[in-house]
């Protein structure tokens, strides 16, 4: 059977938005002959919501978007989809034809043209997923469905992958895993969606950090299975990272600027430039995010900033191609010291320093309307 699955970047609580792009994906899956459409948890809603879920307007908002993904979906595309509830906990959903064919806040299994299948809801736990998993091949499933919402971290694409093959392995099942991209506050989604058969066969795997709809061609045929396969222990993040874990962060971290700094309806960035390692590195990974022409950086040199923290932040502005303005803060310094009469020194003296840099950097952001990003260490 072909399945096709998302892997969106969805914005928070942009029902109508997130709604017309699940009908998108809907049509493209019938476009390319897919059978069935599987999203990641939340895709309508986003993910984490937070607060907005107090509000009854989130949940009334979520139903209407469910009725119109439930009445204008393209007819022949069964649709599968995680959605919250209201404890915070994970339903699955399975809308077809305008039906909600399945529906339930643990694993449940369904049929698609005489072929079983089963939902099983996101968890960090193994153990239990490995038992939602075995209940539904008892009933039956010869695939598996995952639609996820993992957060990004170290190691976590690899326990992902290498969790999806035990279960496929252990059960006998193929595994099809949709899981978001994009970063919506402080989680940042990889993507990574994956598609594994029975026997450990790699089916599909969608680009990592990158929004896309794949159609892979999945086995829905049971196997034997074999219990004695072991599950993968969870990650340990450890205190050096590898090169690949260090790749994996920095694509993770120009995510979250890009992201963030787009859903938050901001053009550029602004940092302050010191010379230093800590400044050095967020300017670097503010251009990998968002192009040189969308970042500012400040230099603020004291009476105690070396010649050579200069020339670096100079030369590195200059190499990355970004603006770089200089406002010396010893004027500001010495007016707030004179105002506080004239007897600072010490900590008081070096924090307040700190403090203006600070006030430098807001006030260009309310005059150019950019966003300050932090280079504290």
């Amino acid at each position: 059977m072909k399945i096709a699955v998302a892997q969106p970047n969805v914005r928070i609580g942009d029902f109508e938005a997130n709604a017309a792009a699940v009908l998108e994906w809907a049509r493209r899956a019938k476009e390319e002959g897919a059978r069935l459409l599987l999203c990641p948890a939340r895709a309508v809603e986003g993910e984490p919501a937070g607060a907005l879920r107090d509000h009854a307007e989130y949940w009334a908002q979520l139903a209407a978007a469910l009725v119109r993904i439930r009445s204008e979906a393209p007819k022949g595309v069964c649709i599968v989809l995680g959605v919250s509830d209201r404890d915070g906990g994970d339903r699955g959903l399975v809308l077809e034809d305008g039906e909600v064919v399945a529906d339930g806040a643990a694993a449940f299994a369904f049929d698609v043209d005489g072929v079983r299948m089963g939902v099983a809801l996101p968890t960090l736990d193994a153990e239990a997923l490995d038992r939602d998993v075995a209940r539904l091949r008892d009933e039956g499933a010869g695939v598996v469905l995952l639609p996820d919402r993992l957060p990004f971290f170290v190691g976590g694409r690899r326990w992902a992958a290498a969790l999806c093959g035990a279960l496929a392995r252990r059960h006998g099942v193929s595994v099809v895993r949709s899981q978001p991209v994009g970063a919506n506050g402080s989680h940042v989604f990889e993507g990574g969606s994956w598609a594994v058969s029975a026997t450990g066969e790699t089916l599909g795997a969608a680009e990592r950090f990158h929004a896309a709809v794949e159609v892979w061609d999945i086995d829905t045929s049971p196997g034997e299975g074999d219990r004695t396969i072991s599950l993968p222990a969870f990650p340990k993040t450890p205190l050096l990272l590898a090169g690949e874990d260090t790749s994996d962060v920095i694509e993770a971290l120009c995510l979250g600027i890009r992201d963030y700094v787009t859903k938050s309806g901001f053009e550029r960035v602004v940092l302050g430039l010191s010379g230093g390692i800590d400044s050095a590195v967020v300017a670097v990974l503010a251009v990998r995010a968002l192009g040189p022409d969308r970042v500012l950086a400040v230099l603020m040199p004291s009476r105690y900033t070396s010649t050579m923290s200069e020339e670096d932040a100079t030369a590195l502005a200059a190499a990355l191609g970004i603006e770089l303005r200089v406002v010396p803060i010893e004027p500001m310094v010495d007016a707030f010291t004179r105002a506080l009469g004239g007897k600072l020194g010490g900590l008081a003296a070096e924090n307040l320093q700190a403090r203006v840099r600070g006030v430098i950097l807001m006030a260009l952001s309310n005059q150019i309307d950019a966003l300050v990003l932090n280079t504290g260490n």
